[in-house]
């Protein structure tokens, strides 16, 4: 069992906790500390400083984000993504997604009941920083290469002609974020044409940044 202390100050801390599979080791404590709330539109998404819980040795925090789910429809649904990172996604992450720590579960106070307590879920995920140094032509066919990858790993994103879904990342490549509406199980040809068909979502991808991707203003990413 893994053990995440939420602190969003000194008088508000939450603990979750999360149950390894049979096949995982074991993971560790982690204290996040949150650094600013709300980031996206449905305002779940959080970013926090990331440490080992009760270390002996000083280590620099991890910047992460904290996507979480309040209620049964909304827990199921993050559920769903997490086990999309930890299973056809498990390879790419710290490729082309962002690292997945994990799911965590627990309990926190309830926003409309006073005094009530209401089951909540939180994914930690490795944040990216947006950089702007790509040229647009790399990253629109950077952007063609991550989608190409995670449809050969069995997913549709079904979000990719939302430039807030893509953080241009390094000098090189990109991270694809926020796979909540992603469908499983599908089986893409390796080039976006096949027998006179291609992929719907690969042709609108290749359609959109095959000649270039335009730099996009600050943001933080959908998550």
């Amino acid at each position: 069992m893994s053990i995440l202390e939420v602190a969003f100050d000194s008088y508000h801390v939450e603990t979750m906790w999360q149950w390894p599979s049979s096949c995982s080791t074991p993971a560790p404590h982690y204290t996040a500390r949150v650094i600013k709330t709300s980031i996206n539109r449905k305002g779940n998404v959080s970013t926090a400083c990331l440490t080992p819980k009760d270390s002996n040795v000083s280590v620099d925090p991890d910047l992460v984000v904290l996507k979480t789910a309040r209620g049964a429809e909304n827990i199921a649904l993050l559920e769903r993504e997490a086990q999309i990172y930890e299973n056809e996604l498990r390879r790419l992450q710290g490729n082309v997604i962002p690292v997945c720590y994990g799911l965590y579960r627990g309990q926190s106070e309830s926003r409309c009941y006073v005094g009530l307590r209401e089951r909540v879920a939180c994914m930690v995920l490795e944040y990216c920083s947006p950089q702007r140094d790509m040229h647009p032509v790399d990253l629109g066919q950077s952007v063609i290469a991550a989608a190409l990858t995670i449809h050969q790993a069995g997913i549709v994103h079904n979000g990719l002609l939302n430039k807030q879904n893509i953080i241009p990342y390094g000098h090189d490549g990109v991270r694809i974020l926020d796979f909540a509406a992603a469908s499983r199980r599908h089986l893409c040809p390796t080039s976006v044409y096949r027998h006179g068909e291609g992929c719907e979502e690969i042709v609108l991808v290749e359609r959109k940044y095959g000649g270039s991707m335009p730099q996009i203003p600050g943001y933080h990413g959908r998550w």
